[in-house]
Parts: structure tokens; C-alpha cells; sequence
């Protein structure tokens, strides 16, 4: 996984969980719009990779409408530092740098650094395991494989005394296998998967072993709004 890729995650963790907060990417402070909603940009600062060794480092900026917001601000970044904790086992350090004032909307703003570090660990890299992002009732976990099957069945109607059926029905029926889920997701009922653009409604779990692999039906999708 490169840099850029989990930036883009961990701005979309934060976008289910803090929606009323605007999150986008930015490639500097100056990229930043002065409207003055709530508002966080972040940007890969340094990336590097020494052999199996690699170390991401992000910083985010924290925009905020007035300068007396500091406590405000302070309790986004910990509910940020909390968002990326729980779903990216890659971060290795968090660091809120000194509030200052942007000089031209005269909002506070302050600084989140994350650094993210493994040694051949990194998923999706070189000497890693490739993994997906999907969403479990909003809810960002990662699995290592999935596979997608339908089928169903058909309702036919027909009238006293006749052979022909006066209305049909597919009702289907949408199977997924997930590999390399945390045991705690397999406690989950009637909830609501997002996987690779498509929602499905209303998912219960087939089976669910040991090992993170489950096999779920649902028999409603769409694609994500």
C-alpha cells in the first residue's frame, strides 16, 4: 500500500465517522478554502522504503472558524488520532503540533502529524499481503480476499385451476466470502456491508470460523450513492 492509498482511507474513516466535518486532500495549507466550516486537509509529507522497511508520515491541518476554538480543535485531532488507531495497525506515532493563526481568514489552525511504519508488513507493498478496504455498518475493516456469487430463487402466482403463472418473481440472493476478518465482526446481524462501490442491505452471516473467514447473505444491493 502506498502512501497516497492510505491517505485516501483514513480521509474516507473520517468522513463515516465525523460527517460533519469536511475532509479533503491537499498538497499544502495554501490549498485550503477560508469558508469557514469545520475543515481538515491532509497530504503525504515523506514516504520512504529502506529494503523491507518502509515509514509513511501524513500531516493534516485542522481549520477552524474563530480563534477561540482550541479545545474544539484539540478533540477533533484526538478523535482523528482514535479513527486512525483502530484502523490502520500501521501507526506508530501521532504528534498535535502548536495552534497558530491563518493570517488570511484569521481562523486557528492546527497540526496533526501521523507516522506509520512496518518492516515487510505493509499491506498491499513489497514483501506485504495484499488487503481490501470494506465497510461493516460504517465501520472501515480490512480483509484479505473476497468472493461474490448469486443466486436465488423464483416465486411464480397462478390462479385456482390454472397452469400458467399470472406473475413471476426472481427473488435473489447475494453471497460474499470475506477472508481475514477480526473475530469480533462474526457477532454482527441484520447489518450492512459496502464492498468495492456496491452496499448490501440487511446481511447475515452463512458461517464464520476461527480464522476471520465469513460467508454472508444478503438479498438486497445497490450501488453506493
Amino acid at each position: 500500500m502506498t502512501g497516497h492509498e492510505r491517505l485516501t482511507g483514513l480521509l474516507q474513516d473520517f468522513r463515516e465517522a465525523m460527517p460533519e466535518t469536511e475532509f479533503r486532500e491537499s498538497y499544502g495549507p495554501e490549498a485550503a478554502s477560508r469558508r469557514g466550516r469545520m475543515m481538515v486537509t491532509g497530504q503525504v509529507e515523506r514516504e520512504t522504503r529502506t529494503g523491507e522497511s518502509w515509514e509513511t508520515q501524513m500531516i493534516f491541518h485542522l481549520w477552524l472558524g474563530a480563534k477561540d476554538q482550541l479545545a474544539q480543535a484539540h478533540g477533533l485531532a484526538g478523535r482523528m488520532e482514535a479513527i486512525a488507531r483502530q484502523n490502520q495497525p500501521a501507526l506508530t506515532q501521532a504528534q498535535v503540533g502548536m495552534a497558530a493563526v491563518d493570517k488570511s481568514s484569521g481562523g486557528l489552525v492546527l497540526e496533526l502529524q501521523l507516522w506509520f511504519a512496518g518492516n515487510g508488513d505493509d499491506p498491499g507493498g513489497p514483501g506485504g499481503k495484499k488487503i481490501f478496504l470494506i465497510w461493516l455498518n460504517g465501520q472501515a475493516r480490512w480483509v484479505t480476499g473476497w468472493k461474490l456469487s448469486l443466486g436465488g430463487s423464483l416465486k411464480r402466482l397462478t390462479a385456482v385451476g390454472e397452469d400458467i403463472p399470472f406473475y413471476e418473481r426472481v427473488e435473489p440472493e447475494y453471497t460474499v466470502e470475506l477472508q481475514g476478518l477480526a473475530l469480533d465482526a462474526g457477532a454482527l446481524e441484520g447489518f450492512r456491508l459496502k464492498l468495492n462501490g456496491t452496499v448490501y442491505e440487511n446481511c447475515q452471516w452463512k458461517s464464520f470460523s476461527a480464522a476471520g473467514s465469513g460467508v454472508l447473505v444478503s438479498g438486497e444491493r445497490h450501488r453506493e450513492e
